[in-house]
């Protein structure tokens, strides 16, 4: 499996105070790697810094085997497809406008017909094709991230990195997307999954990486590390073992 995403000790701070600290981990072609770890652990600097969105102190991410200092914009944009934790879409746009927005970066090299059908399967994998000609003020919460999924996915880009997007959705289309998310590695993309709930995580993911404090704490498949120790702790939670994946507050000892 070669790797089309890697984290190579890399640092990211914000003034004096580090947020990730030499953190390194890497995303193959085909496989899901979840990021877990407690809120402002570094998941979503991380993702931010492979987007080239948030400068890096030391270190080094590579998309693709290339840089992504030294990678234009739209070569970024064509690259990778992702999905925000929150959106501020809000204005009186179409649906079908703001999926098309995903082709934006293929515009020179990519023909219309191409755009159409992107958008189009874009449309109809997230359940949208229906409210294709609706406005986003008329949307639910759900069905706007849902819209952002879409974009991300008309891109066709081979990597994904999504942050959170499963928390605005009711549990049939959160069941449906992590569906979709699975079949999409399985087709040959890399996909990094931003997710606090550990049973979606533990259903999707081939890998899961736990970030604490801006470092990689531990690493492997899920069954190995949802149900150790260093998640325990860093989520300061006990472990109920059943039929499922369950947490409960940890009391006084």
């Amino acid at each position: 499996m070669s790797d089309a995403l890697v984290f190579e000790d890399v640092v990211v701070r914000y003034g004096r105070t580090p947020v990730l600290d030499a953190f390194s981990c890497a995303v193959g072609v085909g496989e899901v790697v979840g990021l877990v770890g407690p809120n402002g652990s570094g998941k979503t600097t991380a993702i931010r810094a492979a987007l080239g969105l948030t400068d890096t102190a030391g270190g080094q991410i590579r998309v693709l085997g290339r840089r992504v200092d030294t990678l234009r914009r739209s070569e970024i944009a064509r690259t990778i497809g992702y999905v925000p934790q929150r959106s501020r879409l809000e204005a009186a746009i179409r649906v079908r406008d703001v999926v098309t927005q995903g082709r934006y970066s293929h515009r020179s090299v990519a023909a219309l017909d191409d755009d159409r059908k992107a958008v189009d399967e874009a449309l109809a994998w997230t359940d949208l094709t229906h409210l294709a000609s609706r406005s986003l003020p008329t949307l639910s919460g759900g069905e706007r991230m849902r819209v952002i999924v879409a974009r991300a996915l008309a891109t066709e880009a081979p990597i994904l990195l999504m942050d959170e997007p499963t928390a605005a959705l009711d549990v049939g289309h959160a069941l449906q997307l992590l569906r979709l998310i699975r079949e999409l590695a399985d087709d040959g993309r890399a996909v990094v999954l931003v997710v606090h709930d550990l049973e979606q995580a533990r259903r999707v993911c081939d890998r899961i990486v736990v970030i604490d404090g801006g470092s990689r704490i531990v690493e492997g498949a899920p069954e190995d590390v949802l149900f150790g120790d260093d998640v325990s702790r860093v989520f300061e939670a006990r472990i109920i073992r059943g039929g499922g994946l369950g947490y409960e507050a940890r009391g006084p000892s």
